[in-house]
């Protein structure tokens, strides 16, 4: 992972349910500093409180979290790692994109 410029999360059903080694790939890269891309595979396109595993909730992570669709999540890993080096530190570790970058991007 030391040479990753991010992790992408992928959450399902039963990723909240993974709690120790989920926890501990979440608490390494946060360690290692390295942004996270939750991607939701039941197509949320924000935080979703009832699948995302805990840990990226308690270590207040500054995160973002898309639908799990080719378009968004090629453009978070792009262009988030830059986002997350610039605010990390600020305020509301839960990011989402809007509807408009969606529809920009196609879906």
């Amino acid at each position: 992972m030391k040479n990753s410029k991010l992790m992408l999360l992928l959450v399902g059903e039963k990723t909240h349910l993974l709690t120790r080694f989920v926890a501990w790939e979440i608490e390494y890269v946060h360690g290692v500093d390295l942004p996270i891309v939750v991607a939701n595979l039941n197509k949320a396109r924000e935080y979703d409180a009832t699948l995302c595993p805990s840990a990226v909730v308690e270590g207040d992570v500054y995160t973002v979290h898309t639908s799990f669709e080719r378009n968004i999540v090629k453009f978070a890993v792009d262009n988030f790692p830059d986002d997350y080096r610039r605010n990390k530190g600020s305020a509301g570790a839960r990011r989402h994109y809007t509807d408009d970058q969606y529809r920009r991007l196609g879906l």
